[in-house]
């Protein structure tokens, strides 16, 4: 089953000029690798941080 969230659009900056095709996580706040994900297992860890739980590992991430 495709949730609501899976079909909205959101617009990016390119960073980088390549093709990807995945799952994406979106993230409307800033992540911290100084502390806020755990480097073993790639799972946000940050207290405050609304994705806490979510993993970065096998998806794209995209940053408001």
């Amino acid at each position: 089953m495709i949730s609501k969230e899976s079909l909205l659009i959101h617009s990016s900056t390119l960073l980088v000029n390549a093709t990807a095709e995945g799952k994406v996580l979106y993230c409307e706040e800033g992540l911290s690798f100084w502390g806020g994900v755990d480097p073993d297992t790639g799972v946000i860890i940050g207290a405050y941080h609304p994705n806490k739980g979510a993993s970065l590992a096998g998806v794209l991430s995209q940053l408001y």
